[in-house]
């Protein structure tokens, strides 16, 4: 039964990540060409000068370009946390960190949560800083 859940999941991340990158990438498409034919908006025109447009188009590329990379460092981060032994160690250092809190029932999942989000936010930073 694990084996067929894990699938299912492994199936259904690997279907959004596709649908991600490949709206990403259209969208990239979509600006270049727009870019090449030097076709803006015309709400556009009336309100920004062709060059903080063209501007607008260069860091839109840029942003797209780096999320394509972000989104695979991402899917990477959350297989390894999920399939690593992140999970398993986190849990062994938040019952071993804290044992006068395995008297309260709650407090030792509270701990787990809040280690696993830490190395979430971690891994994330980088990106985040960039």
């Amino acid at each position: 039964m694990n084996i067929v859940v894990v699938g299912i999941f492994l199936l259904f991340f690997a279907v959004e990540f596709h649908v991600e990158f490949s709206l990403n990438e259209l969208n990239i498409r979509h600006v270049l060409k727009s870019r090449a034919a030097r076709r803006f908006p015309d709400f556009f025109q009336s309100k920004i000068s062709d060059a903080d447009c063209a501007r607008s188009v260069e860091y839109t590329l840029a942003k797209a370009r780096f999320q394509r990379w972000s989104e695979v460092y991402g899917r990477i981060v959350v297989l390894l946390v999920l399939f690593g032994g992140t999970l398993s160690l986190l849990e062994d250092l938040t019952q071993a960190a804290l044992p006068q809190l395995l008297a309260f029932s709650q407090m030792p999942g509270v701990a787990f949560c809040i280690a696993v989000a830490l190395v979430f936010s971690l891994s994330g930073l980088p990106l985040d800083l960039y």
